[in-house]
């Protein structure tokens, strides 16, 4: 399996196991709520690759946020550098 792809497959294993009211009671307007579902995507851009989660919550019926974590890594192909870096939105418009 490529470096990418299980790196995603660990990630999606981490989120489909992990209990998310840590991840609401970090984020004050997300207290009380569970999540309805999960979307991933993984993409390459040239110099990287990035990882997009995005947690959909729902309180009772309807789905009231969206959280994302995006995860890009890039490489340096000269150096065989590798930097990482967070990105973490949320939105509660939804």
């Amino acid at each position: 399996m490529h470096k990418p792809g299980f790196i995603l497959f660990l990630l999606l294993v981490a989120f489909f196991s992990c209990d998310y009211e840590p991840l609401a009671q970090d984020l004050p307007s997300l207290q009380g709520t569970r999540w309805k579902y999960v979307e991933s995507e993984a993409r390459e851009d040239g110099t990287g690759y990035i990882y997009t989660i995005r947690l959909h919550f729902r309180d009772e019926e309807t789905v009231i946020s969206l959280h994302e974590f995006e995860e890009r890594t890039q490489f340096e192909i000269t150096s065989g550098e590798e930097e990482t870096r967070y990105i973490y939105r949320y939105d509660t418009s939804r």
